[in-house]
């Protein structure tokens, strides 16, 4: 697939100098993890032989029992409800969990995942998509642990910027980052 459209490229004698993969190199859009049936791995390191390659990675963690997710837990790196627990959003693999930009063990935990999948395929570069904590639920998703905390939007925002509630597809706004932060 990726080597068909290379080698269009090359048989048109278009330049190209980058190769920027989204999120189908993935098995089941999970960050970390590359679908070695469509993506093989010899024709990748083939490739990228010639070519800079960039692929995306996503903020939002697989909730199962993969090593991004476990590494994850171990590190203690996933933002939390307001009770407490892991904060469970979705996004492009189905349940997903959000690494906390805040905490001391985030750094390490991008750099050994991103280890991991530079082993497998060394890239030149990532593109970090929807770090922004983007969800398809507006705050809490339906089947997640309800909120609670006491966020009141009358109170607490000075305004809305726009027309949309503000948790329009991102997390709740009753998450709880490291050290309390909200």
């Amino acid at each position: 697939m990726l080597l068909d459209v290379v080698k269009n490229y090359e048989a048109n004698d278009l330049p190209l100098d980058t190769i920027w993969s989204d999120i189908d190199y993935m098995i089941d859009y999970e960050d970390f993890t590359i679908d070695e049936s469509r993506f093989q791995l010899d024709q990748m390191r083939q490739i990228l032989s010639k070519y800079k390659y960039i692929p995306i990675i996503d903020a939002g963690i697989k909730v199962n029992d993969g090593v991004a997710y476990n590494e994850g837990r171990l590190r203690n790196v996933f933002v939390k409800t307001a009770k407490g627990d892991e904060y469970h959003g979705k996004v492009w693999p189905g349940t997903t969990t959000f690494v906390d930009f805040l905490h001391p063990n985030a750094t390490q935990y991008w750099t050994n995942m991103l280890d991991i999948l530079y082993q497998k395929v060394p890239f030149s570069g990532v593109w970090l998509d929807m770090n922004e904590y983007a969800n398809f639920c507006d705050g809490t998703c339906e089947g997640s642990t309800p909120e609670s905390g006491g966020f009141d939007y009358s109170k607490d925002l000075p305004y809305n910027p726009g027309e949309d509630v503000i948790e329009s597809h991102t997390i709740s706004l009753n998450t709880t980052h490291y050290n309390g932060v909200k």
